[in-house]
């Protein structure tokens, strides 16, 4: 078991309603489920970044890695490992 920092920034902040916390798992994919189980909302982006669409509504950083899938990400987390969770920003 690890404990993971993760960060929510602007819109995924607003969300949840904190800007950060620890969460105990073992693996990315137990860690990602505890977060969409314990934020419902942000549990429905996280189930349409699992499903592959084109323009996720939200963008994963691990350890400051771009994470392209969560289905397949086989990568090991470990005690001070950080996540970062934030909508898009668009403008033009």
């Amino acid at each position: 078991m690890a404990k993971v920092k993760v960060k929510y920034l602007g819109a995924i902040e607003i969300m949840v309603g904190k800007r950060n916390e620890e969460i105990i798992a073992e693996s990315f994919k137990e860690l990602v489920n505890k977060i969409g189980n314990k934020y419902k909302k942000l549990g429905e982006y996280l189930k349409m970044y699992d499903e592959k669409i084109t323009d996720p509504p939200i963008v994963i950083l691990y350890n400051s890695s771009f994470i392209r899938s969560i289905e397949n990400y086989e990568g090991k987390i470990k005690d001070g490992d950080e996540v970062v969770l934030m909508g898009i920003i668009g403008g033009g």
